[in-house]
Parts: C-alpha cells; sequence; structure tokens
C-alpha cells in the first residue's frame, strides 16, 4: 500500500516541477515580449504591450504557484506513506516487547 502511495507521491512532485518550470517559462516570454506584437481589431482591445506583459507575468506566477502545491500534495503524500511504514514497524516491535514481557512474568 505505501509503495502505490510513494509511487504517486513521486508523480505529483515530478508534475509539480515541470509546472513550475511551465510557469517560469511563461514569466520569462512575457517579460522578454514578442518581436511583432499581434494585430488587433481596431476598438475591441487596446494595444497595451505593457499591460499584456503584466498579465503575463501574473499568469505565469499563479502556474508556477499551482505547481508548488501539486509538489507540496506529493511531499505530503510521501511524509503520510513514510509515517504509515514506520508505524507499522513500530507496533510489529511493541507486539515483540509485549510478548517478552509476559513470558517474563510468568
Amino acid at each position: 500500500m505505501t509503495g502505490f502511495a510513494r509511487f504517486t507521491a513521486i508523480i505529483f512532485m515530478l508534475l509539480g516541477l515541470v509546472v513550475i518550470v511551465a510557469g517560469g517559462a511563461l514569466v520569462y516570454s512575457s517579460l522578454r515580449g514578442s518581436p511583432a506584437p499581434a494585430p488587433t481589431l481596431p476598438g475591441l482591445i487596446p494595444n497595451q504591450p505593457g499591460l499584456m506583459a503584466f498579465a503575463g507575468v501574473v499568469a505565469g506566477a499563479a502556474v508556477a504557484f499551482q505547481g508548488l502545491l501539486l509538489a507540496a500534495v506529493g511531499q505530503v503524500l510521501w511524509l503520510m506513506a513514510s509515517m504509515v511504514a514506520e508505524a507499522k514497524l513500530s507496533a510489529e516491535y511493541m507486539a515483540e516487547l509485549v510478548r517478552r514481557m509476559g513470558n517474563a512474568i510468568r
């Protein structure tokens, strides 16, 4: 059971890392700017490259934050799987101790 949880945690952490890199790439590309601005329909959207760059930075930061949360979920899942494995080991040790103490009292 813990093997599946650890495998899922690794997938979450790797996917989170990919999403963080994608968010950083979006921020970089929006700050770098496009070589030729795309034509817009006159009157619908004004041509404001500064506003579009700011929107790209905000969108990239939001995507990177989503990746950060995904990686954190993977780390918590890994921690929980480790805690379950350690709890099982501790229960086995305690059962052995109780068995030995029971034999010592008799």
